[in-house]
Formats: C-alpha cells, sequence, structure tokens
C-alpha cells in the first residue's frame, strides 16, 4: 500500500475512499481494488433490509462493485489464507513517480506446483486496471494457464496470443493510446512471470 497514491493522499485518504471511488467510476485504476481482487479478499458491507433491520453481507470486489451502496457502509476487509506456494506481485506504469494515476495497474497471485516451481496448479488472478470499465480479470488467460508449464516456450506463447485477444482498452483522449495500453498488459504479466520463475529464467528472457 506504501505505493499507492503519494503520502501526502494516503496521510489524508483511506481504503473506503479509494474503493468508493472505485465504486462510483469503474474505470479508476484503483491499486488498492486491484490487491484486493487478486488476493480474493471480501468486503463486508453493512446496511438495512426491507424491514429495517441491520444485514451484513461479505462480497468478492468485482461483485461488490456491482453493489448498490446507498445507506451501506464498509465494515471491514476479510483476508483470505494463502500458503507459501503462492506467488504475489503488483505493478504500475505511471508518468511519473507521485501525484499520477497508472496507465496500467496490475495484480496478479498464482499457485506454483512445489516440485518443479514452474508449473500453475490452480486457477490464477491477472486483475489489471487502466484496460476499461468492465475489464477486472484477464479470465481467459487465467483459465488457459491451470496446469501449464511456465517454461513451456509454446505454453508462452499461447497465452500471450490469448491475453492480447481478450484485451480490448477502451479509447480515452486523455490517456494513451489503445495499443500503447495493451502492450502494458503483456509488459506487466510478463514480468509476473519472469519474477515467478526467479533464477530458472535465463539472462537472455528477462
Amino acid at each position: 500500500l506504501k505505493y499507492v497514491a503519494s503520502s501526502a493522499i494516503r496521510d489524508i485518504g483511506s481504503i473506503g475512499g479509494n474503493l468508493m471511488l472505485k465504486h462510483s467510476h469503474p474505470e479508476f485504476q484503483s491499486d488498492v481494488f486491484n490487491l484486493l481482487e487478486a488476493v480474493g479478499a471480501k468486503i463486508t458491507v453493512s446496511g438495512l433490509n426491507s424491514q429495517k433491520k441491520i444485514k451484513t453481507t461479505d462480497y468478492l470486489p468485482s461483485t461488490w462493485l456491482q453493489t448498490d451502496m446507498e445507506k451501506k457502509i464498509i465494515l471491514h476487509i476479510i483476508f483470505p489464507p494463502i500458503s507459501n506456494s503462492h506467488i504475489f506481485s503488483s505493478f504500475k506504469v505511471t508518468p511519473r513517480v507521485a501525484f499520477a494515476h497508472a496507465h496500467v495497474n496490475a495484480a496478479f497471485l498464482a499457485e506454483l506446483d512445489q516440485e518443479n516451481g514452474s508449473r500453475i496448479v490452480s486457477k490464477p488472478a491477472f486483475v489489471f486496471g487502466g484496460v476499461s470499465a468492465s475489464f477486472i480479470h484477464a479470465t481467459k488467460a487465467e483459465t488457459f494457464v491451470v496446469g501449464k508449464d511456465l517454461k513451456d516456450p509454446k505454453v508462452i506463447k499461447e497465452l500471450f496470443k490469448i491475453l492480447a485477444k481478450e484485451t480490448d482498452p477502451d479509447e480515452k483522449i486523455d490517456e494513451p493510446s489503445r495499443k500503447y495500453r495493451a502492450g502494458l498488459v503483456e509488459a506487466l504479466l510478463y514480468k509476473f512471470l519472469i519474477m515467478a520463475l526467479g533464477d530458472s529464467v535465463p539472462d537472455s528472457k528477462k
């Protein structure tokens, strides 16, 4: 979280405020939202039901975006346990170090086989911001890579082919071109995969 916004903004802002900004403006590149969505955190919301009784409900962040928050509050955020076999990281590309939202940001979580360290054993989370208001998960890429060996060049080639097809940035006057942002999506995922594989990746591929 220390890379979210700037120290001046973090001193006066809140996690709840950041999330509500994302809720009101789904196109907002929220680092906080990406982090919570990638790790499978749940947002606990409280409000009155039709009988005027307090009702509390847990939502995954992507589901919560579709929830009416009128006369409701965020109580807390629940983080699930994550094993040591999982690799997590987040990245963002910004025009400057501080006081600038990201062109594209991303958060990734993947569980690797502990025997060979390169096979993804369960569905990962490839979460992106800055693509479009509706694009959160690279779902087709996430599904394809399950059970695949990341050291196989054919797997990587097909993975990025799938990612390129499902990434469709919207056109924004105040943002870099669609082609540029689509390229950032691929670059950030590649960076994560290189990090996940560690020293097994030859220098020529880094």
